[in-house]
């Protein structure tokens, strides 16, 4: 979300329009969105500048790149786990073969706690999947993605915003027309609102090039996504699997009428069913298919045209300030409960 209210403020700073997503149209009407739908106007009494719209850039990609950092961190901590967790049921495996029906109660208990890791690591695949409906969302609000399945233009995120001058000497007399004889009425088309028109273009492409740049990581976190979730399923498998080999194991004692054991192999199970609901929540599922869904759209499109500037403003729209990996799709089954 970071990087997101970053180009929203961008947005509202060139006069665009960015609505919060409701499923239903595209919001060009000349100003960030607010609560309740209600747009807002661009900002009172700013002139942009080649300065501005350089802070502004900076702003932005320095938004991205922490966004970028932490989405790395938290994604690469979660993989961490889910290999421990792997090397652990592997080892496990490895000891109930030879175990004994009194070592049991011992190696169900750290079942037990498999179960809950297993559990932690797939709440925190399902929450992060959850984010990945921002970039998708917030491109649908802002009308990136076209109805035809073409790519907006600067003017198209631009709507029907007026440009915000400073000084109302500058603005043209409505009384006044221009012709041969009227030397004031021949200035009234004032090169500084052509100025703003330009900076308020760069603007809004370089808005509408980053948002493109979102969807696409977005959508290649929700493919390695799709992968994790198959992964989750095998592992939820084979922890319960072995909590049944646990049991048989255990009623090879016939001496020992201890139920703890089947308390504890209870406990495996309820973890188990907890973390596949999670990942298996629509919310989740709508998330992961969606941002893929918006990164294909996107995909199919040819780049939106650069708008033209002036010179001394930077014709780099787009940061690319971190690079992209796109994995193979997976198609994972909508339920992943462990039958």
């Amino acid at each position: 979300m970071m990087i997101l209210n970053s180009l929203k403020t961008a947005m509202s700073f060139a006069g665009g329009g960015m609505t919060r997503a409701t499923g239903t149209g595209t919001g060009n009407s000349g100003g960030l969105s607010g609560a309740g739908g209600k747009s807002q106007g661009p900002l009172p009494g700013l002139t942009l500048s080649d300065e501005l719209v350089e802070d502004i850039k900076k702003s932005v990609e320095t938004s991205q790149s922490l966004q970028r950092s932490m989405e790395s961190a938290r994604d690469g901590a979660r993989g961490e786990k889910v290999a421990r967790l792997k090397e652990k049921i592997e080892q496990l495996k490895e000891r109930i073969r030879f175990a004994s029906p009194q070592q049991a109660k011992a190696l169900m208990k750290e079942l037990k706690q498999l179960a809950k890791e297993f559990k932690g690591a797939a709440k925190e695949l399902g929450s992060e999947a959850q984010s990945l409906a921002s970039p998708a969302a917030a491109a649908a609000g802002s009308g990136l993605i076209q109805p035809d399945g073409g790519a907006a233009t600067a003017e198209m995120l631009a709507g029907a915003a007026p440009v915000n001058q400073t000084d109302p000497a500058r603005q043209p007399d409505p009384t006044k027309t221009a012709d041969a004889d009227d030397p004031e009425g021949a200035d009234a088309a004032d090169p500084q609102a052509d100025r703003q028109q330009d900076l308020r273009k760069a603007v809004l492409s370089y808005v509408s090039e980053q948002m493109r740049e979102e969807i696409m990581v977005a959508g290649g976190r929700a493919e390695a996504m799709k992968l994790e979730r198959d992964e989750f399923e095998k592992i939820g498998k084979e922890i319960k699997y072995l909590a049944g080999q646990i049991e048989l194991l255990h009623k090879l004692g016939k001496g020992d009428r201890d139920d703890k054991i089947r308390r504890d192999r209870k406990g495996v199970l309820d973890a188990l069913e907890d973390g596949i609901d999670r990942l298996n929540d629509p919310k989740v599922i709508r998330a992961i298919d969606g941002a893929i869904a918006a990164r294909s759209a996107l995909g199919t499109q040819p780049d939106a045209p650069s708008e033209p500037v002036t010179a001394d403003v930077s014709p780099q729209l787009g940061s690319l300030a971190y690079s992209l990996q796109t994995s193979a799709s997976l198609t994972v089954p909508a339920s992943g409960r462990v039958a």
